[in-house]
């Protein structure tokens, strides 16, 4: 599956040809196999260059094939078997491949399309087109269109999805193909408190079903806490914590049991710090002040 070619066309700045009559200017072109038991296929984007900048209309779609020469030769169809319309999508024309990409989106082994609709630093989206093997095309999905910021994760077959909603909340959504349908398969959200901490929600689909897993308040800049290895520690050092009488605890009086949870944490604080008792609590220490 190795590029052929990958080739932008060369453009004149003052070029202003209008697609609509024309069929617009060749802005990039691009040969390869998307699948190794069919032809190579060549993909060309045209549009409307305004100096750097270009507005994409159609792409087109073509596939080679051999001729009768000997040997014989591998060349394009002159004419495409696929034409996609009204793309309207403006990019730097010297970065069209950051725009569109041909990459394998269901991980069927057939390489799609996807090209950028709106390319903002949050929230961007895509429009996608699935290379239908039946039916030997490409057929646009609607539903991918529908994810923000989406990024294709080949090894572990997921599609993931980052996302911002005003300024305290964003998260990421991971999704999978199954059955030719687009399901959710766990969600982490971030919901940010105060300057540099957040709550952490981790929700996953078990059983069908999706359900939290796991909720803590993090604050950015301290390491993960694992609670199981805080949990071993703090249990394997029981008879320590406990056995000095002389620190400031037994000053206070707030030994067990006179003085309850007081006591116990005062001992504890010898092996989980304040910062991370939150994290293994999965909730804040106080709910207000």
């Amino acid at each position: 599956n190795e590029f052929i070619t990958n080739n932008f066309a060369n453009y004149d700045a003052s070029n202003t040809k209008d697609a609509r009559s024309t069929g617009g200017d060749l802005l990039w072109s691009q040969t390869l196999k998307i699948h190794p038991d069919l032809p190579d296929f060549t993909f060309e984007l045209t549009g409307v260059l305004k100096g750097k900048t270009a507005n994409l209309k159609t792409l087109k779609v073509y596939r080679t094939k051999q001729d009768d020469h000997h040997p014989p030769q591998v060349i394009k169809e002159t004419k495409s078997f696929q034409i996609i319309t009204e793309l309207d999508t403006p990019v730097k024309a010297v970065e069209v491949d950051n725009y569109f990409k041909i990459e394998d989106v269901n991980f069927d082994g057939y390489l799609d399309l996807r090209l950028v609709e709106t390319a903002t630093a949050e929230n961007g989206s895509y429009r996608f087109w699935l290379f239908n093997p039946k039916m030997e095309i490409f057929v646009e999905n609607t539903d991918l269109k529908e994810l923000s910021s989406p990024t294709i994760d080949a090894d572990k077959k997921q599609i993931i999805s980052t996302w911002k909603e005003g300024g305290t909340h964003e998260g990421t959504d991971y999704y999978q193909i199954v059955n030719s349908k687009l399901i959710l398969i766990k969600k982490k959200k971030k919901n940010y408190l105060e300057a540099g901490v957040y709550q952490l929600t981790i929700i996953e689909r078990r059983n069908g079903e999706m359900e939290m897993v796991k909720q803590q308040l993090v604050r950015e800049g301290e390491p993960e806490v694992d609670p199981a290895t805080l949990i071993k520690e703090a249990w394997q050092n029981l008879e320590k914590i406990f056995a000095n009488y002389d620190d400031p605890c037994s000053e206070k009086m707030t030994t067990l049991p006179e003085k309850g949870l007081r006591g116990f944490y005062c001992h504890l604080q010898q092996t989980i710090t304040y910062a991370q008792l939150p994290k293994l609590a999965k909730l804040p220490i106080f709910t207000q002040g």
